[in-house]
């Protein structure tokens, strides 16, 4: 099954791929129905998924209580972020859209090479401020 939206590129937040990109590419000669018993989400990995679905929804009814407190930190520490930023620039700033794709691209070619999904971003009119899941 073909990744449509990272079109079969490495996510920005695979952290085996900066570390080892043979890994990665191993990964993808394996077949999909392979690849998936294998990737199985732990735990920790479904919490965090958990967590940013509450981000990106703002309905915290399918988290534990750690989880809760997990997201209204994360809130409080990006609302500082956003305070600190738009006071330390003097500028104002409004948020946009959840769940934007960014591309990092080769620099000569222009071709695509990693996509990250950023929860949440910020627009001024001449500095960005981008949070990334």
């Amino acid at each position: 099954m073909k990744d449509e939206i990272r079109l079969d590129l490495p996510s920005a937040s695979d952290t085996a791929f900066w570390n080892c990109p043979g890994q990665w590419q191993l990964k993808q000669s394996i077949p999909q129905e392979e690849r998936n018993a294998i990737d199985l989400p732990d735990e920790t990995t479904s919490s965090g998924i958990r967590v940013d679905k509450a981000r990106e929804t703002s309905n915290l009814l399918d988290l534990s209580a750690e989880e809760v407190e997990l997201y209204e930190n994360g809130v409080k520490f990006e609302a500082l972020l956003f305070d600190r930023w738009t006071r330390d620039f003097a500028i104002e700033a409004k948020p946009g859209p959840c769940k934007e794709r960014l591309w990092l691209h080769d620099e000569r070619t222009m071709a695509p090479l990693v996509s990250g999904e950023s929860d949440v971003h910020y627009l001024s009119l001449n500095r960005p401020l981008i949070s990334l899941s």
